[in-house]
This record gives structure tokens, C-alpha cells and sequence, in this order.
């Protein structure tokens, strides 16, 4: 597995999985520097600012790394140059420092390292991984291929803890997984009451004037001596003083209660666990939705995009089809069984002709034949697959229209290589699933020629 490492490029503290790609690249003599640090200082640096490229246009993630993992992209790959222009501002004479051969060589590790920064984000960890797990093992070069490994098993890992708990079932999420916590009661400074109020207001019950011969108000008009009129007087008169006195610092205490922790932080703390409690009895509902609706769609074939069955369709038709009306339901983290699923679904479509291998050219001019309508819903589904000149995924080639000689330059990947209407399937539901985690900012309806 990869080493947790961190390294400081200028005034940036960079840290993530993976992040010694470059010495690696080094070490397996892939490309040399001629001993000289200050170049590999050059070469981070340069990683350090594709990173942040690629933190802006997420968008783009699949197609930087379709071209990090192709061993033989050539040097006027869009990409390649794009990424050269990039090094060439941090070290302008990077060009007399290797042989022509290897500088693709170092724009790859220089991609894989600033996909690995970048990688922080799920978003980005499951572009690379869906379309790494599509590409590597048609086009991957070996000499790197380990690395590649490493980077994918630990971003599946965490990828696949939040899918599952996206998808949890009754048994696995509850209210009990929400903590209630209560802030402690803030120490109360006890209200006291004014003695002197209390002792005038006694004095008034006591008699008509106090020790110094001062009229009170409204006070008692009989003095002790005068027996049972004077004490007629003064119970009610007590009475009502110390009844005054003891509201008044009831009153205050219950207002500092409140102000300080009582109703309010209650109330706010409460609101606050049943709302966490609400999401995530509601995340719940939401993949037990998903999971039943798959398996209806399983069970009945039907395409809830065309109304059409799949065994109606062609083939290849059919997985395509699929693929698109799958990743529609399961949103853009769905745990790995998910693509299991997919297979599974387009193999019971019709099991021995869909498991059967054909040249990828072949399945893809069977779908850009397609009836029109299922031929238009097919393009603007695929449409959000980000794609720009170079690389692109091969459900951006199908979005667009497709002969066999873009076939090989757009996706890498030789047209005769076979493969079954099953993997086809699974293989355009990976990219989906990645342009689904990435979209771009605006999505388009419709896809020009690629050329």
C-alpha cells in the first residue's frame, strides 16, 4: 500500500495517499534528472499546479487519467502538451533535461501525481478509480501499474464505506447512531433580595412609623399593644411583603435559567438530534428505495428511460441502454456491487449472445445505429460525459457520432479489441458513474462530432 507522506511545495502544505509518485517514477528509472533534486523540486511544483487545474475542473479527471495511465501517448497529446506548458512555467528549460522519448513519460507522473493530491475528494477518487478500473487493463503500462493499484485500493476502500452507508438498510442505521449530547448547565449566580425593601415593608406591617418616628407607607395604623386589631393588620401586611419578595427572586431565577441553558439550549439541542435523526432515517428510505427499484428494473428488463424491453433491442443496444437507465438510479456513489449488478442484469438479457466477445468498434456502430429515439435518449444521457480534444471516455464517444477512424485516437484504445455486450455494459456504466461524481458546470444536450 501507499505511504502516508506530506511535502511543502512553495507556501503550500500538500499531504495525501500516494504522494511519493514522482520518486517512485524515478526510482524505477522511468525517466532521470541526472541526480539534480532542484529538479524534482521543479517537477512537484509543476504536480502542485495541475492539482489545483484539476480541483477547478473536476470535470476533467476522467480524461487526465485515461492519458496517466496510456504508457504510449504520444507527445502532442492535448494533454501531454497542456501538462508540458504547465512544468515549463516552473522550469523553463525542462525540454534540454530529457530525451524526447521520456517526456510523456514525465507528464504521466506528473498527472498520476496530482491526480493522487487531488484525490482527497470523493468526487475525484471515484473519477479516477471507475475510469482506472475501465482503462488498465486494455492500455495500462505495466512499468506503473502497481502504483495505479495502490491509489485505487485505497480510494475504493473509503469509496465503498460511504456507499454502503449511503445505501444502509433498517438494520444498520438507526436513531441511536446519532449522538445526543447536552451542553452543560452554566453555573447560576443565585438572585438575592434587597433587605432593605423587605425590612421597610415589615416595619409598614408593624406599625405606623419606624424607630425614628417616620411615617411609613401604607402602613399598619395599630401598634402591638393594641391587641387583635393590630394583628389583623399585620398578617395580610407580612403576608403580602413576603410573598412579594419571594416571586421576585423566583422570577429572576427562572429568567436566568432560560437565558442561559435552559428552554432555549434545550429546545436547540433537541431540534438539532431530530433533525440528524430525520436525515438519517431519510438517507435510509432513500437506498432502500434505490436497492427495490433495482431489482424491479432487474426483474422486468424494461428500460424506464425508452418504455421499451431490452430484449426488444439489439444487444449492444441493450447494454448501453442499461448502463444509462442503471447509473440514473443509483446516483453517483454506489457501492462495487453495484457494477456486479449491472452485468448480471444485461447477461439475462439474453445470457449467450451477451456474453459473447466482439470487436468494441463493432458494439459501438451497433448503438450509433440505433432507432432515433432510443438513439436521442442514449446521446443526451451520455451527453454529460465531459469531453474536449484528446482522450475522452467511450461513453463520450457514443454520445457524439462515431466511424472507426476517431475510434482509436479519441478513446486509445485499438477498435478491435473484444469484448462482451455484458462488459460493454458495465464499462459505460463506470464512465457514467464518474461524470456523475464530476459533472461539469453546464450540461450539454447534445454532442458534436468528435474529430
Amino acid at each position: 500500500m501507499g505511504t502516508k507522506l506530506s511535502w511543502q511545495v512553495g507556501e503550500r502544505h500538500i499531504e495525501g495517499m500516494a504522494l511519493d509518485i514522482l520518486q517512485k517514477f524515478l526510482t524505477a528509472r522511468l525517466f532521470d534528472v541526472g541526480g539534480d533534486d532542484t529538479r524534482v523540486v521543479k517537477l512537484r511544483e509543476a504536480a502542485a499546479d495541475l492539482t489545483d487545474v484539476i480541483k477547478a475542473a473536476p470535470h476533467r479527471v476522467a480524461i487526465f487519467t485515461m492519458v496517466a495511465i496510456d504508457g504510449q501517448i504520444g507527445p502532442d497529446d492535448p494533454l501531454i502538451v497542456e501538462v508540458t506548458g504547465i512544468l515549463e512555467k516552473r522550469w523553463q528549460s525542462y525540454a534540454g533535461a530529457f530525451v524526447d522519448a521520456s517526456l510523456p513519460t514525465v507528464a504521466r507522473a506528473i498527472i498520476l501525481q496530482a491526480l493522487a493530491s487531488a484525490m482527497a475528494s470523493d468526487a475525484v477518487a471515484a473519477a479516477v478509480t471507475l475510469t482506472a478500473r475501465n482503462m488498465l487493463p486494455h492500455i495500462g503500462a505495466q512499468s506503473d501499474r502497481n502504483l495505479w493499484i495502490d491509489l485505487i485500493q485505497e480510494a475504493d476502500r473509503r469509496l465503498d464505506t460511504r456507499a454502503q452507508r449511503e445505501w444502509a438498510l433498517p438494520h444498520a442505521a438507526a436513531a441511536s447512531d446519532v449522538a445526543l449530547t447536552l451542553d452543560s448547565v452554566p453555573a447560576l449566580a443565585p438572585p438575592t433580595l434587597s433587605r432593605d425593601w423587605l425590612s421597610k415593608q415589615l416595619q409598614a406591617a408593624s406599625g405606623p412609623s419606624n424607630a425614628q418616628g417616620e411615617a411609613l407607607k401604607a402602613p399598619n395604623p395599630h401598634w402591638p399593644n393594641e391587641g387583635s386589631p393590630w394583628s389583623h393588620q399585620f398578617a395580610p401586611a407580612a403576608a403580602s411583603a413576603t410573598a412579594a419578595a419571594v416571586d421576585a427572586v423566583i422570577k429572576a431565577l427562572a429568567e436566568k435559567v432560560d437565558e442561559q441553558a435552559g428552554a432555549k439550549a434545550l429546545a436547540a439541542t433537541v431540534s438539532k438530534y431530530v433533525s440528524e435523526v430525520a436525515a438519517t432515517l431519510t438517507q435510509t428510505a432513500a437506498g432502500i428505495e434505490r436497492r427495490t427499484s433495482l431489482l424491479w428494473w432487474k426483474e422486468a428488463l424494461f428500460s424506464p428511460s425508452t418504455g421499451l424491453s431490452y430484449r426488444d433491442l439489439a444487444p449492444p443496444v441493450a447494454a448501453a441502454l442499461a448502463a444509462l437507465d442503471a447509473s440514473a438510479q443509483t446516483q453517483a456513489f454506489a457501492p462495487r456491487m453495484a457494477e456486479a449488478f449491472v452485468r448480471e442484469t444485461v447477461r439475462s438479457i439474453g445470457e449467450e449472445i451477451m456474453l459473447r466477445a466482439q470487436p468494441i468498434s463493432q458494439l459501438c456502430s451497433v448503438v450509433i445505429q440505433a432507432s432515433d429515439d432510443v438513439r436521442t435518449t442514449l446521446r443526451e444521457g451520455y451527453a454529460q460525459v465531459h469531453t474536449e480534444a484528446g482522450r475522452i471516455p467511450l461513453a463520450g464517444v457514443l454520445a457524439g457520432e462515431l466511424d472507426a477512424s476517431v475510434l482509436s485516437a479519441r478513446l486509445g484504445l485499438d477498435g478491435s479489441v473484444a469484448i462482451s455486450p455484458a462488459d460493454f455494459g458495465v464499462w459505460l456504466f463506470r464512465d457514467l458513474q464518474a461524470a456523475a461524481a464530476t459533472p461539469a458546470g453546464t450540461k450539454r444536450k447534445r454532442q458534436s462530432r468528435p474529430q
